[in-house]
């Protein structure tokens, strides 16, 4: 089974995002952002990010492969660099929020309204379970929301929520793209 483009323009349309919109476009290297981004650049005016964190030797070589990537495919990329001190204790959780801002604010500066994430439902059922472990009352186990303004005019938008990811791998081979395999999504 693969992702058809249909599909996912129906899944941006329910968040509220117009067909031919400009699109900001997270992309890690993973099968989940790289098929995110070559669906929605059929589509939608879309510029890929990717951001070097500077924490993994490996960083520097997989926004390389994205930025490779859209040049051949004629999509435009951006690719944002983590200065200054690093945290010694919350590393990921610090990364992840360095990551939004970074790319929220490239999206206000080049007046880009949505910042597509690809979050797939396995990801919303991991995100439930952990908060679970975690002793979250009732309202922190709510889901992750399809839409979820960040400021500066910009909004997060997971159109893939209620993709499975099986779904996001089995087109990317049906495209026959290879993608990157990230340890610390294991």
């Amino acid at each position: 089974m693969r992702l058809q483009s249909e599909d996912l323009i129906g899944h941006y349309q329910k968040l509220g995002v117009s067909l031919g919109s400009k699109i900001a476009v997270g992309v890690s290297g993973g099968a989940d952002s790289l098929c995110l981004m070559l669906m929605t650049a059929e589509y939608f005016d879309v510029t890929a990010i990717s951001v070097d964190h500077g924490l993994r030797s490996e960083a520097a070589d997989e926004v390389e492969f994205v930025a490779r990537l859209c040049h051949e495919k004629n999509i435009p990329h951006v690719a944002l660099r983590w200065e200054g001190n690093r945290p010694t204790s919350n590393i990921q959780a610090t990364a992840r929020t360095v990551r939004y801002d970074l790319m929220r604010d490239w999206c206000a500066e080049n007046n880009i309204a949505y910042l597509a994430v690809a979050h797939h439902q396995d990801d919303q059922a991991e995100t439930l379970l952990l908060r679970l472990a975690r002793g979250s009352g009732v309202y922190g186990l709510a889901a992750m929301p399809g839409v979820r303004g960040v400021g500066r005019g910009v909004s997060i938008v997971r159109p893939l929520l209620s993709v499975p990811k099986e779904v996001l791998t089995s087109t990317l081979r049906s495209l026959k793209q290879e993608w990157i395999e990230d340890p610390s999504n294991q």
